[in-house]
């Protein structure tokens, strides 16, 4: 098991927790988010308004999509990280009715009621995918994604693994968040087991870590089934 890919949340002290490397900070108006949004070579994540200003316009904080590589550029995805988003992906669609479900990949940005923007590597969301309102009647934040994947790279698994279990599970309709393991056959499945839609309980996440290729996740709505050896074929051998 990757020393990272543990269960994240806020069971550990602050006492325990390793402290993050500085990253660069980034500043961007709106437009100029979705100037970034709209090249994949750029796209980065809206962290929040801070409340400074340029020109007049209010400033977001704002992270690269995959992360900095140590020289404080944008990363990139690597061969096996798409291999895995690919699987994924083809796993879901072999799995759902695609007249209830659909499924985006990376392109998708999801509004987090804790007023984060993320973009999941594979999305799957009931229809009909609802939108927030956009001032150019753009389809661009997704309101009600139903499971949300990250698949772990270098540059992005901190930030999968501590912050964003809280951002999904801010999103009433999320009902699992899946963080994939690239170095070994290692799925962490966050799986609501309070709170939502439907209920006035406080949200957690029950945590299962999954990592025998033989074993399967198995997905809350729909319930679908997904072969880790599926996950990570041509990745690592059955």
């Amino acid at each position: 098991m990757s020393a990272a890919l543990a269960p994240s949340p806020a069971a550990e002290s602050a006492e325990t927790e390793p402290a993050r490397p500085a990253e660069p900070r980034l500043l961007m108006t709106r437009a100029e988010f979705e100037a970034a949004d709209a090249c994949p070579g750029t796209r980065v994540e809206w962290l929040g308004v801070t409340g400074e200003t340029r020109d007049g316009e209010p400033l977001g904080h704002v992270r690269p999509r995959f992360g900095f590589n140590p020289d404080g550029s944008y990363a990139m995805a690597n061969r096996q990280h798409s291999t895995l988003v690919t699987n994924l992906i083809a796993l879901l669609l072999g799995a759902v009715d695609r007249d209830v479900w659909e499924v985006f990949t990376q392109d998708a940005e999801v509004g987090c009621l804790t007023g984060r923007h993320r973009f999941p590597d594979v999305v799957l969301t009931r229809l009909p995918a609802r939108y927030a309102d956009h001032p150019r009647d753009r389809e661009f934040v997704l309101l009600n994604p139903s499971v949300c994947i990250e698949v772990l790279s270098e540059g992005t698994e901190a930030v999968d693994l501590r912050d964003k279990p809280g951002d999904y599970l801010s999103i009433p309709s999320v009902t699992d968040y899946l963080v994939v393991a690239q170095d070994e056959p290692n799925v962490l499945h966050h799986r609501r087991a309070a709170g939502g839609a439907m209920n006035d309980e406080p949200a957690a996440w029950a945590v299962e870590r999954i990592a025998d290729l033989a074993a399967t996740v198995t997905l809350t709505a729909p319930a679908a089934t997904l072969p880790l050896a599926e996950i990570y074929k041509r990745v690592f051998p059955a």
